[in-house]
């Protein structure tokens, strides 16, 4: 019993039929899970909760990654010199104990074992859709991961179906392509394997290589249903420097509009007070991945091209070989 009872009746009633009973689907894991670290006595909750530190890390405990997610919202529409709460946790961490921070934050599985054992047992990313306010997310994927699995589905299956029909009339895509899109769980994993053993690396599915650790123990444990752990340290890592990165580009982007359009008006008030704020931003960030750096001869050369008109500005970023044809097809339609 300890392990949750799965059928619809013990579901709260409101997730019991209808199209929201789908979107619950892959949440009941998670709900039992949670709900028998609440029901366990103190020492129960003191050994599941280091089970899971072992496991998945302090980002696995329950909401911790939906936390994250919106501290580090809050933070950014704030306007605070920091991208991320994760990175700042683990400075603090890793100025007491150099090093450790991948195992208290990730745990020591990950750390040890060629399978990413934190991936599947994380209770840390239960509400879906918190990221969808910080800088640069992608709107879409937030939106289907609200939608839960049936949209998972729909989306996976129309993706394979357009997969298919390439990899039959085209030579750009293979049948290894199809499996890796396909929505079939073990299609996908037979797919990764044979993309890791033909090209000697775990390779996404653009061929990019994401890891170079591709042996025997990581191609067994892809071939059980794990990711490699390797492949998920890599992915962890960019998904934190990208979060940096987009809040910077948010940020300059932010203050490089606000001086355009001061500058076209002729308020040069205003663009002066762009830029003294520009400035007071890059003292508290200076040094740092949120600095703006060049911002004012960045800006000019924007205000160059937001003065063009739109049509010259499409052709100016067009490619050389595209714009013969874009020039004749403005012609012929009159525009």
């Amino acid at each position: 019993m300890s392990l949750g009872e799965y059928s619809v009746l013990n579901r709260p009633p409101a997730w019991r039929s209808g199209i929201q009973s789908f979107l619950y689907m892959y949440k009941v894991f998670p709900t039992t899970s949670i709900q028998l670290l609440k029901a366990l006595p103190r020492n129960g909750q003191i050994y599941m909760l280091a089970a899971m530190w072992l496991l998945a890390g302090i980002s696995g405990f329950p909401f911790a990654e939906d936390l994250e997610d919106l501290i580090d919202t809050i933070a950014q529409k704030l306007g605070f010199r920091a991208g991320s709460i994760r990175y700042e946790i683990g400075k603090v961490i890793d100025s007491v104990a150099p090093g450790m921070s991948p195992v208290v934050l990730g745990g020591m599985a990950n750390w040890v074992l060629p399978a990413d054992l934190a991936g599947r047992v994380s209770l840390g990313d239960f509400v879906p859709g918190t990221g969808i306010l910080l800088a640069g997310s992608n709107v879409g994927r937030e939106i289907a991961e609200i939608g839960g699995p049936a949209v998972s589905m729909m989306v996976g299956v129309g993706d394979s179906i357009s997969t298919g029909i390439k990899a039959a009339a085209t030579e750009k895509v293979t049948f290894e392509d199809w499996l890796r899109e396909n929505p079939v769980t073990a299609a996908r994993i037979f797919g990764d394997s044979l993309a890791y053993i033909n090209s000697g690396a775990v390779v996404d599915r653009r061929g990019y290589v994401v890891s170079e650790d591709a042996g025997a123990s990581v191609l067994l444990t892809r071939l059980l249903g794990f990711y490699p752990a390797g492949a998920a340290e890599e992915y962890g890592m960019i998904r934190i420097s990208k979060r940096i990165i987009d809040y910077q580009k948010e940020v300059s982007a932010g203050f490089r509009q606000a001086w355009i359009k001061a500058m076209i008006r002729g308020d040069m008030d205003q663009a002066q007070a762009i830029l003294d704020s520009v400035n007071d931003w890059n003292e508290g960030a200076a040094g740092t991945a949120l600095e703006i750096r060049n911002f004012e001869r960045n800006a000019r050369k924007a205000l160059q091209e937001a003065r063009r008109p739109a049509g010259e500005r499409l052709l100016r970023s067009a490619p050389r070989a595209a714009k013969e044809d874009i020039e004749q097809a403005a012609q012929i339609l009159g525009y």
